[in-house]
């Protein structure tokens, strides 16, 4: 039988916001559009999802090294995808300026979340201890509401495709 790792990484805010965006997205094949899907925001949260599936292709390296039990290759890769992702969610604050406050604190919780987990990692020493404490910090409430808030607003403001 397979071990249990615990919590599945997404790294970064705006992979955060894409997979809620996605996931609230009519089913089947439809389209919708957002009220300023060519803002600054929308442009920095298409320009994301691009820079998001690098991030995804090393998070999945990562959770291999994790099933084979080298926490040493896992947790080098998963800090080379923050430290990319770190550039998207300053892109991404910097084009808030017009955003409802409560979006403006969603996003200011959900990079706080990244910066956590990124310690988190930084200071695990074991699988074990990465689990642990990774487990704890997505039990925060704050951080469901967080991601629903910014993936309404992204939904609303830039619309999407799916199908």
């Amino acid at each position: 039988m397979g071990q249990r790792l615990g919590p599945k990484i997404v790294v970064g805010t705006l992979a955060l916001t894409a997979v809620l965006v996605f996931a609230a997205a009519p089913s089947g094949s439809a389209s919708t559009t957002g009220a300023a899907p060519n803002s600054e925001f929308c442009k920095a949260y298409r320009h994301s999802l691009g820079a998001n599936s690098s991030s995804a292709a090393r998070a999945a390296k990562a959770e291999s090294a994790m099933k084979s039990g080298n926490w040493t290759v896992a947790q080098r890769t998963y800090l080379s995808a923050f430290a990319d992702q770190a550039k998207e969610d300053q892109i991404l604050t910097s084009v808030l300026g017009g955003a409802p406050s409560d979006v403006k604190t969603a996003t200011a919780e959900l990079v706080a979340y990244v910066k956590s987990f990124r310690t988190i990692v930084r200071e695990s020493d074991s699988i074990a201890a990465f689990t642990k404490a990774a487990t704890a910090l997505q039990a925060h409430s704050k951080v469901v509401a967080a991601e629903t808030t910014l993936a309404q607003y992204t939904l609303a403001q830039c619309g999407v495709t799916t199908g």
